[in-house]
């Protein structure tokens, strides 16, 4: 399949954010096969601080129907989490209805044997389009804070 040659890390959901489909390249790398990553499956490879944030900011993205980018640590089939920025984008039916949504995981250079910040802190970076009607959104704010800001 396509997706497989292109070196990235690659998913696709139903409307409701339910994945249905996972390249060969995410599988590997989380060791799971996709059947474990369906349901709250995936949401368990999230390193425990950036869980809660993620799903908050997801569901927005679902609710509105909009793009989703968000830096997040994720846990590897070796045991040890890496920096992803995770990218989403919605693809609605000729009718204006939400079909599905398509992402990628961008692996992020570190140099850090932690994965996390050059001051060992944890820095997520959350952002969410065109959120009117998500409270709170999260918007990047800056290279090292999340922002909570109302739309």
């Amino acid at each position: 399949m396509l997706t497989n040659a292109i070196p990235q890390q690659m998913w696709s959901t139903d409307a409701d954010g339910n994945i249905e489909y996972c390249n060969q390249h995410l599988i590997d790398y989380i060791g799971s096969p996709m059947e474990g990553l369906v349901g709250e499956g995936f949401f368990r490879h999230l390193h425990p601080l950036d869980e809660r944030l993620f799903r908050q900011v997801w569901r927005s993205a679902l609710d509105a129907g909009k793009k989703f980018e968000v830096e997040t640590r994720v846990l590897g089939a070796d045991g040890t989490y890496r920096w992803f920025l995770i990218r989403s984008v919605p693809q609605h039916s000729i009718d204006g209805k939400l079909a599905h949504w398509y992402g990628i995981h961008i692996a992020r250079a570190t140099t850090s044997s932690t994965q996390s910040t050059p001051h060992g802190h944890w820095s997520p970076r959350f952002s969410y389009s065109e959120c009117r009607s998500a409270s709170p959104c999260w918007r990047r704010a800056s290279a090292d804070r999340v922002k909570p800001s109302t739309c």
